[in-house]
């Protein structure tokens, strides 16, 4: 029970022993603490195995949190709860005991939204130690704010004695301090205050997000804690002493250990700029026509020993971070592009999977050992890409390949028939796979360009192809085997990765966008929803693209966990429809790969060895394994620095881009998914994201919504009607603006009026500029008013870039709309 006089309306916070009472007997639960961006007194917390997630409506509930927080939730009464539906079904007043998991997901499942209260947090969140923002002056006195760049966390009042003398100095000044980036700490946050006290640790820089890419980069870097500092002394250390050009050679009693893979053709392929390339691929015919397909990774594991400087920094940047325009490393480049890099013509260390496999891919055996390799050559997807293309047409295929450097005795000839084996044989495995229930729901990414400068200057998707699916095939593969392999053999110790089932309410949304549009989808398992969405492609690409999105976003977070403390019914893996996965193939740039090769190391022992002399114990002592609370720990870690780095990513690859449109014009097709009263929310399915079209904001037209119903619980607009809206002095004025001869014989004050009045109204479509007329088609798709918008409805954009804050710059898409009076 809650404590005497503290009301569910309160901002009091629980003490320690009666939130530990009310956990235990249900009355608290607890989960993420998650803020709305967009509407920062809304926030929500996710407790696992409740539907739909905890609201939180105003500040006075959010219990002074930080997003991130894991917060003790206290659930209001059912009839407090917020109807999602009109047809919701009731449910029960509740009593003052408190409620299950199972009870409260029963509630959530006839249509109701649970409410409550934040009272205590179980784990604050990494944020606290580091917010990343700008400064502001708060009022006309001497105290300064802070303003974050994530949008879900709380501006603060900076304590003046954390303030740099730099900053006391242009505050006396009154310089302006709005473009000066800081790094805070959470000082402290009293119970009737609005906002938190925060400490300044850190000035990153002073700037504009207009202009200043490396300002913004060390914004993105800071805010996401990526590690960019240098490896230390100790980490550089345990490094071997080659001296630069020196080729490093295997000791010779380390290749006694291994199996020599030299002689076979093994080959990697890679983008054309890779330089750390953590796999490779070999292929040969059996003489009874069976296949030895081999996957050899970079044997990492060897440089990189457990309880060593070099391991403990390695598991702190847990992954490496790949900016648009720059790479912060996992490990030391002498690792990453020399010594674990499998070069080719060099000899390297490598963990080998083989299987003997017919050339559907059906694996008859498999074998895991570790070995020295010697790759032929690095190919990229485009050489591999350009052979499968050419099919049939040998001298085609060798002419793709006439840039490679071969080594050992190995002809083009050679590399083409692997290619052509390896490519059909992932195409069969890769069809039995979604057969069997695997899903794949990626989006769109975006390829730059960039000049010396490090400027933008193109910007086009991403497609994979055939030779991206050869390769993630195999990859897919390796790490299947290998993680039912360490698993059996050290069922506590393995670092495995899991893929949870998606979250119910937002598949309920999937499905209830479905039905409404007509749409069959079944969403009953992953296997279902595949034949779905491959049944919704054949029939329209463009219902596909959306329905695809809306699929993309009910699925929650692959995590690496370690087997010693999760069930094993929670092992599996949702999107590739697998008992058992994790990750093995990319120890260069991933921390649990390291681990996991630690224990494929010693399960490969375990099997050499006299299975029953070899006592699991020892070996875990021997290969440094984790103990599972520390594994489990280790696992929770990396989760946090992926997850991160794929944020840094991502705001970098939007920085690059708003930068590349602020001098550049992209006309798209957009495919329309929600319409609102002022925008419609429009999908690109070339460039993988959404956009707002501002309708309302466009001079010349009038808009009107329909099918919305005031009142109604999660209502939205169904049609949007637009039509031309031409003041008879404006359709004047463009007529005379089309008429060269009519604009000279104007005085001045006649031509200023005719412009002003024509604006918007001189180009082929209304309201684009000048400059953004010539990056239209001369048979431009344009819409022609009167026009009714709805739901799934393809409009050609040009997208646009604004500054939305001081810190963010805002993508949207200009509709294209046919202007009546242009005259060509």
């Amino acid at each position: 029970m809650p404590p005497r006089g503290c009301e569910p309306t309160s901002t009091t916070r629980w003490d320690p022993e009666h939130v530990t009472a009310a956990i235990e007997r249900s009355i608290l639960h607890v989960g993420e603490f998650v803020v709305n961006e967009h509407r920062r007194h809304e926030a929500y917390v996710r407790v696992e195995g409740v539907p739909h997630d905890v609201k939180l409506d105003g500040f006075a509930r959010h219990g002074r949190s930080v997003h991130g927080d894991r917060a003790c939730v206290l659930v209001d009464p059912y009839e407090q709860w917020e109807r999602l539906r009109v047809d919701s079904g009731e449910i029960e007043a509740s009593s003052n005991e408190g409620r299950t998991l199972e009870e409260l997901a029963a509630a959530c499942r006839l249509g109701w939204r649970p409410t409550g209260i934040v009272v205590a947090t179980a784990e604050p969140s990494a944020r606290r130690k580091r917010m990343v923002g700008r400064l502001e002056r708060d009022g006309d006195g001497g105290v300064l704010a802070f303003v974050p760049v994530d949008g879900r966390l709380p501006k603060g009042r900076i304590s003046q004695y954390s303030v740099p003398r730099s900053i006391e100095r242009a505050l006396a000044e009154g310089e302006r301090l709005d473009d000066v980036f800081v790094s805070v700490r959470l000082r402290k946050w009293s119970e009737h205050e609005r906002m938190p006290m925060v400490d300044i640790i850190d000035i990153i820089g002073q700037g504009a997000i207009d202009n200043d890419i490396a300002l913004m980069t060390k914004v993105i870097v800071d805010e996401h804690r990526i590690v960019s500092e240098d490896f230390s002394a100790q980490a550089e250390a345990c490094l071997p002493k080659v001296q630069p050009r020196e080729h490093w050679k295997i000791p010779a009693e380390e290749m006694k250990k291994r199996k020599d893979f030299r002689e076979k053709l093994v080959f990697s392929i890679d983008p054309p700029t890779a330089r750390d390339l953590d796999d490779a691929l070999s292929v040969e015919v059996m003489p009874e026509g069976t296949l030895r397909v081999g996957v050899h990774i970079a044997d990492v594991s060897h440089f990189v020993l457990p309880d060593t400087a070099l391991d403990e920094e390695a598991r702190q940047r847990a992954t490496t971070t790949y900016l648009v325009h720059t790479i912060f490393p996992m490990l030391p480049r002498l690792l990453c592009e020399n010594l674990c890099s499998l070069n080719p013509g060099v000899e390297r260390l490598s963990f080998s999977v083989e299987w003997v496999m017919t050339r559907e891919g059906m694996v008859k055996r498999v074998s895991f050992t570790r070995g020295v390799i010697k790759s032929a050559a690095k190919l990229s997807y485009i050489h591999v890409q350009n052979v499968i293309d050419a099919g049939s047409d040998t001298t085609k295929a060798k002419d793709a390949l006439q840039d490679i450097d071969l080594s050992g005795n190995h002809t083009l000839d050679d590399v083409i028939e692997s290619i052509s084996i390896l490519n059909s044989t992932a195409k069969a495995m890769r069809k039995r796979r979604f057969e069997a229930g695997a899903v794949r729901l990626d989006q769109p990414k975006i390829g730059f360009e960039l000049n010396d400068d490090l400027e933008p200057v193109n910007a086009e998707p991403y497609v994979i192809r055939d030779s991206n699916r050869l390769v993630e095939e195999f990859m897919l593969l390796a790490n299947m085997y290998v993680a039912q392999y360490i698993a059996t053999i050290f069922p506590s110790h393995a670092m495995l990765r899991c893929h949870p089932p998606p979250n119910e309410r937002k598949l309920e949304e999937l499905y209830t966008f479905a039905k409404e549009h007509d749409i069959d989808i079944d969403v009953s398992s992953s296997r279902r929803l595949h034949q779905s969405l491959s049944a919704i492609a054949n029939g329209s690409r463009d219902v596909f693209n959306i329905v695809q999105l809306l699929a993309t976003k009910p699925m929650q977070l692959a995590k690496y966990f370690c087997t010693g403390t999760i069930d094993e019914e929670h092992w599996h893996h949702y999107a590739l429809a697998a008992p058992f996965y994790t990750h093995f193939t990319s120890p260069i740039r991933r921390y649990p790969d390291i681990i996991v090769h630690r224990l494929l190391a010693a399960a490969i022992e375990h099997d050499r060895d006299d299975s029953e002399s070899v006592v699991v114990a020892e070996l875990v002592e021997r290969h440094g394994l984790l103990p599972p609370e520390v594994c489990s720990g280790v696992a929770n870690h990396c989760n946090d620095r992926k997850l991160a780095a794929k944020y840094a990513q991502e705001r970098s690859q939007h920085l690059f881009l708003c930068k590349y449109l602020q001098k550049n014009h992209l006309v798209a097709r957009a495919i329309v998914r929600q319409l609102g009263v002022q925008y419609v929310i429009a999908y690109l399915p070339s460039y993988g994201f959404e956009i707002k079209i501002y309708l309302e904001k466009q001079r010349h037209v009038v808009v009107k919504q329909s099918g919305f119903s005031e009142g109604a619980p999660h209502s939205q607009t169904k049609e949007v009607h637009i039509k031309l809206d031409v003041r008879k002095e404006c359709e004047d004025a463009a007529k005379i603006a089309a008429d060269a001869a009519s604009l000279e014989r104007l005085d001045r004050a006649e031509y200023k009026s005719v412009l002003k009045h024509a604006r918007g109204l001189r180009g082929r479509c209304l309201n684009t500029t000048e400059e953004q007329e010539t990056a239209l088609d001369d048979d431009q798709d344009m819409l022609e008013l009167p026009k009714t918008i709805k739901a799934l409805d393809k409009i050609t954009v040009l997208l646009c870039v604004r500054r939305d804050s001081p810190t963010k710059f805002e993508i949207f898409g200009l509709a294209l709309i046919k202007n009546p009076f242009f005259l060509s």
